[in-house]
């Protein structure tokens, strides 16, 4: 963990939702313009992108890339340690409930803190790097918690055109997930953009945290 940043933006009442929003970098006064459900955000950067979003270590995608160290489960004991009770007690929030999302490593991120807390009910992978290294694997012999109610998944349709062994799994995997937690029950829509990896990234987000507040 480098320094950690956060930026609570309160929702209608004390006892909205409290989403978790982990990012690369600071964007989410873009993500609240198009999001149109009520909930506290609670935006997070600095981390570790490449460490502290990872379950396991994986070797670098290509010669500009660094390794991944597999950080994330020392990540989120300080996210339900230290980051949410403080912006909880600090603000003196009483969310009806809790949820985690992310873009990239920090969707996949979500997915796998759902596997690991039963703190988040809702959960949003937007464009989600769910080409992880054994990460299909990993989910079946661990599934999300049975706290978690409701999950958005996204992808863009071009993310997966590439040549690269890992990264062109990225659709297969996340449609794998999706049938994956539809068969165990969960509220769980999977949505495929136009457009590769990088494209509207703080609308795709936005539409997933959307469905994350659906009443």
């Amino acid at each position: 963990m480098k320094n950690i940043e956060t930026h609570l933006h309160i929702g209608k009442s004390p006892t909205s939702p409290l989403i978790v929003l982990n990012m690369f970098a600071r964007q989410e006064q873009e993500i609240l313009s198009y999001l149109k459900g009520d909930c506290s955000l609670l935006a997070i950067m600095g981390m570790d992108w490449d460490d502290d979003l990872t379950p396991w270590e994986c070797p670098r995608l290509s010669k500009g890339d660094k390794p991944c160290r597999g950080k994330a489960d020392g990540y989120l004991a300080y996210l339900e340690e230290e980051i949410i009770p403080a912006a909880i007690r600090e603000n003196a929030l009483r969310p009806s409930e809790f949820g985690i999302a992310g873009y990239s490593l920090a969707g996949l991120f979500a997915i796998y803190a759902a596997t690991k807390s039963p703190l988040f009910s809702l959960v949003a992978s937007c464009s989600g790097s769910l080409w992880y290294p054994s990460f299909k694997e990993y989910l079946i012999l661990h599934p999300l918690k049975p706290e978690v109610r409701r999950v958005y998944l996204s992808l863009g349709d071009k993310e997966s055109h590439t040549r690269h062994p890992l990264l062109r799994e990225v659709q297969t995997n996340t449609e794998f997930a999706f049938r994956l937690f539809e068969s165990t029950g969960k509220d769980v829509r999977f949505e495929l953009n136009e457009g590769n990896h990088f494209a509207e990234s703080a609308k795709r987000t936005a539409k997933g945290i959307d469905y994350l507040l659906i009443e």
